[in-house]
């Protein structure tokens, strides 16, 4: 495959880009280096969605012009949130999917300037918190 064959399939094929669940889980979460002293969650949102932004853009200077980008799943549902937030029937921990929420937020305002700033690429934003949600709530549906 030469460079012309290389650029073409790049520009043709579209990226999934899932980013945020482990600077959460394995980061945030944990405190890791004292990180919760010196980001407040809405704080860190935006660290993490303006890092992103700029790795979009290289992407995009790459020849990328197509992209999904995902927010987070409701990581206050899973099962070790659960047991060490002491649910007792089930109930997701607010407070988790709360940053959750606003990372997402935060993801899809990145996500629609920088679609308006590189007009030729599409870049999409995949919100999977609500399905799952919906999954969770309504399970006998699915």
């Amino acid at each position: 495959m030469g460079e012309d064959a290389a650029t073409t399939l790049i520009s043709d094929s579209i990226f999934y880009i899932s980013i945020g669940i482990n600077d959460y889980i394995h980061y945030y979460l944990l405190n890791v280096s004292n990180v919760t002293n010196l980001y407040l969650p809405w704080r860190f949102n935006h660290f993490l969605a303006s890092s992103l932004s700029q790795q979009i853009k290289n992407l995009y200077n790459l020849n990328v012009r197509k992209m999904v980008v995902t927010g987070l799943a409701p990581i206050g549902c899973a099962p070790h949130y659960l047991w060490q937030y002491g649910s007792q029937n089930g109930e997701c921990v607010e407070q988790i999917n709360n940053m959750a929420v606003e990372f997402n937020f935060v993801m899809r305002y990145m996500v629609e300037n920088l679609s308006a700033e590189l007009s030729d690429a599409n870049i999409i934003f995949c919100d999977v918190f609500e399905g799952s949600m919906d999954i969770i709530k309504n399970h006998e549906r699915y």
